[in-house]
């Protein structure tokens, strides 16, 4: 950010919350993912400080990073809901609209390097386990 390499450590926690039963197509494995600090998200960089309204009047509430799902780190290949890390190509951020809910979109990864001169350097993770659901 702004010239300086920041390092950014945590852990994913990935747990089976059960089945989900739906009318069409019988059961489907739900997962829960959490970071072990706590956090939901990656914070890059927190924004509120700024008290900056975007275009579409929403309060810029902070940068971050999406680092996946439960069930793609499971190799729960069956789940159509599976996602790996974000690509570099984008930055997330969070928002709050007028109406006081929360949103959340992003910037071209040169945009938010134009804007808040961040970019993305590298994310390393182990691997999807090989599983296999019976």
């Amino acid at each position: 950010m702004d010239g300086e390499v920041f390092v950014i450590e945590d852990t994913v926690v990935c747990k089976f919350d059960g089945f989900e039963h739906i009318s069409i197509g019988g059961k489907y494995r739900q997962w829960e993912t959490t970071l072990k600090s706590g956090d939901e998200y990656i914070a890059l960089l927190d924004l509120r400080p700024l008290e900056e309204i975007n275009e579409f009047g929403q309060t810029m509430l902070e940068l971050y990073f999406y680092y996946g799902n439960a069930a793609y780190y499971m190799g729960d290949k069956g789940d159509s809901m599976a996602r790996s890390a974000q690509d570099f190509n984008y930055i997330s951020y969070r928002y709050q609209a007028v109406d006081g809910g929360i949103g959340h979109s992003s910037y071209l990864d040169y945009k938010a390097y134009e804007k808040y001169k961040i970019r993305l350097i590298s994310f390393e993770v182990a691997a999807p386990i090989e599983n296999s659901f019976g």
